[in-house]
């Protein structure tokens, strides 16, 4: 089997894209809902930009290999949704070497504030109340403990 996407920042899996295409992708409801279950989510390691240790991506990961995900062909956007990256190979190590990429340009350190203010980044994200989460968990991962 073989899946093309894009890679971002994701706040529960760590990145999009790779094994995502699976899972969630075309996996069946109870397995997204076992993927997406509260101890999963609740881990210190389902944040955005981790990987090692995710439950979340090494679920996805297994699903992915189960089901056959052989090879990807997945893409880095930039803020005008154009290609500035690509890789395609084997879903583990394409999607890792897509990821180093990423994080050269879309990572910084925490500045901890009282008050944080955040988005879950508008359309088309912002269409039900699980989307909310996103802005929910930037904003927690600046405040300071107890603001």
């Amino acid at each position: 089997m073989c899946a093309e996407g894009f890679i971002e920042p994701h706040f529960f899996a760590g990145f999009s894209g790779g094994r995502k295409s699976v899972l969630p992708g075309i996996a069946a409801r109870e397995t997204v809902l076992y993927n997406h279950c509260s101890a999963f989510i609740d881990s210190p390691y389902s944040r955005t930009g981790i990987i090692e240790n995710n439950p979340i991506h090494r679920d996805m990961l297994f699903g992915a290999e189960k089901a056959g995900l052989a090879f990807i062909v997945n893409v880095v956007l930039n803020q005008n949704k154009e290609i500035v990256h690509a890789v395609a190979g084997g879903c583990d190590q394409a999607h890792r070497r897509g990821r180093e990429f990423l994080n050269q340009w879309c990572r910084t350190g925490a500045v901890p504030a009282d008050i944080v203010i955040s988005t879950n980044g508008g359309y088309p994200l912002d269409q039900n109340i699980y989307q909310a989460v996103k802005g929910m968990t930037a904003a927690e991962a600046t405040v300071k403990p107890g603001a």
